[in-house]
């Protein structure tokens, strides 16, 4: 876990498959100054009630009653599952660069059942940091073989990988469309046009931003559009979240 800032807004971020907390490290620097900033971590577990009830529960014990979420990826996944039934505490939800339906992904090799059935933990990590090696931007590259390489061990990567390939199709949180944003990037190679679409049609009126370019890391690779994104939601006010 990281965190930082003090302010009344709470900002609560969660990774992707490969991303450990430092991925967030632009979103951290801007708005640590203006918000209290928490990037989460999470097991490579696929029980949603253990996952949700052990969210829940490090939400209390931080303090948090209401937030501003962003989850990118799995992150974003699991965030429309750990707050299904809780979206009092929504003041807004980004959801960048993610799906519904984890099937939709699992043309990645990492990510297919069989593949995992035939390997070990280590054989998956081995796999992982080859996808990260064949990267084409150099900034993405150093940081991705970083975090997968030495932060995250090969169990974690295994874990992640299996949540993807066994995990279930689920439906979309009731939240009111105002407080919702979808990100999506044209060149993501691991969010296809379809699966963007699919999120699209179950949010059909929340707030859509599809960026040309930022692959499957625009809060990386596009950080300041990116972050503009979240300030919009920031500065937003919603009723009862308000």
């Amino acid at each position: 876990m990281l965190e930082a800032g003090q302010r009344r807004e709470t900002l609560v971020l969660l990774p992707g498959t490969l991303g450990t907390v430092e991925v967030f490290y632009k979103q951290l620097l801007k708005f640590s100054q203006t918000c209290r900033v928490v990037v989460l971590g999470y097991p490579g577990a696929s029980n949603p009630e253990a996952m949700t009830a052990s969210f829940r529960e490090l939400l209390k014990e931080l303090d948090i009653d209401k937030a501003h979420f962003v989850g990118s990826s799995l992150g974003g996944y699991w965030l429309q599952v750990f707050l299904r039934g809780d979206t009092a505490r929504v003041k807004s939800l980004v959801l960048g660069n993610t799906f519904l339906d984890p099937a939709r992904l699992r043309f990645i090799r990492m990510f297919s059942p069989a593949f995992l059935a035939e390997n070990e933990p280590d054989a998956v990590k081995d796999a992982w940091l080859g996808f990260v090696q064949a990267l084409p931007n150099p900034e993405l590259k150093d940081f991705m073989l970083e975090a997968a390489g030495a932060r995250q061990s090969a169990a974690e990567l295994d874990g992640r990988s299996r949540t993807i390939a066994f995990a279930n199709r689920i439906a979309p949180l009731d939240l009111p469309p105002d407080r919702i944003t979808l990100i999506w990037c044209e060149d993501d190679k691991v969010i296809h046009a379809e699966t963007w679409k699919e999120l699209v049609s179950a949010y059909p009126d929340a707030r859509k931003v599809q960026l040309s370019t930022g692959g499957h890391y625009p809060h990386l690779l596009m950080a300041d559009d990116y972050n503009d994104e979240i300030q919009y939601r920031v500065n937003c006010r919603h009723g009862q979240a308000g």
